[in-house]
């Protein structure tokens, strides 16, 4: 077995096992460091990251021109080992490849995605926040949450 030292004065974590030490520096605070029973140290590795979520597919349509609705729908992935929410950012831009408005959202709500999910969602915008003028949409996972569901 071994201990484990963590002071938040200046964020540094160190894991003693029987044969070895290891420290970690992190410039943020760390979540979790385990050390289980073969001696091996755990760290937040395992912890989700926004490069752990994959758009599998995006697309948007005009869903009422005199409402000036925009529908987004697409597929995301889970590459987490636990639950996690993945938090979305659609750009929309004009013809000149400018930046017109940016929408995010949470494409289950407040619902983690498991382990490997593939999950659909929808997600409609007023047109009228986009000032009409938008010719394209990119999309890209930007947070991760943990709701706890």
């Amino acid at each position: 077995m071994g201990w484990l030292y963590f002071s938040e004065s200046n964020l540094k974590a160190e894991v003693c096992v029987g044969v070895g030490h290891i420290s970690v520096w992190r410039n943020y605070a760390i979540a979790s460091i385990a050390v289980i029973a073969t001696g091996v140290a755990i760290t937040p590795s395992s912890a989700c990251a926004v490069s752990d979520f994959e758009i599998i597919q995006a697309d948007w349509r005009i869903t009422n021109k005199e409402l000036h609705f925009v529908t987004m729908v697409g597929e995301i992935k889970s590459n987490c080992v636990t639950p996690m929410g993945a938090e979305i950012q659609v750009v929309f831009r004009d013809s000149a490849g400018k930046v017109v408005v940016t929408k995010e959202f949470y494409p289950k709500r407040s619902r983690d995605l498991q382990p490997g999910e593939i999950c659909a969602f929808t997600n409609e915008f007023l047109a009228d926040d986009l000032e009409k003028n938008f010719a394209t949409a990119s999309v890209k996972v930007i947070g991760t949450y943990r709701w706890g569901k």
